[in-house]
């Protein structure tokens, strides 16, 4: 298990599953507070000679917190700058597309 917190192996990390240098996260699960998918998004403004890219699979939850969503935006928003990393979130995913779907990343976050 990994810390969140505790990223520095990204900016040293080599892929063993794609050939452009790229380190491919997933994360899936419901996003919510709970969940802490902002602070994920704050770890990884440290990177800076790695290209990392983070997608997130799952629905925002709308009755926990209406401004999540709105938060986590803004988190990646100001991360725009950073050309060495991407964060999309992709949204809802049907569990059948699973194996489809992490097959394409070095890491999957659960949670």
């Amino acid at each position: 298990m990994l810390n969140i917190p505790e990223l520095s192996f990204i900016n040293s990390f080599i892929p063993y599953k794609n050939k452009d240098m790229e380190l491919r996260l997933a994360f899936m699960s419901r996003i919510s507070p709970k969940k802490n998918l902002h602070n994920l998004i704050d770890s990884l403004r440290t990177v800076n000679n790695q290209t990392v890219i983070l997608d997130t699979y799952g629905s925002f939850d709308i009755g926990e917190s209406r401004g999540y969503k709105i938060i986590c935006e803004q988190k990646i928003q100001m991360l725009k700058f950073n050309k060495n990393l991407r964060i999309d979130l992709k949204g809802y995913y049907n569990h059948v597309q699973f194996p489809e779907i992490i097959s394409k990343y070095d890491y999957l976050i659960i949670d």
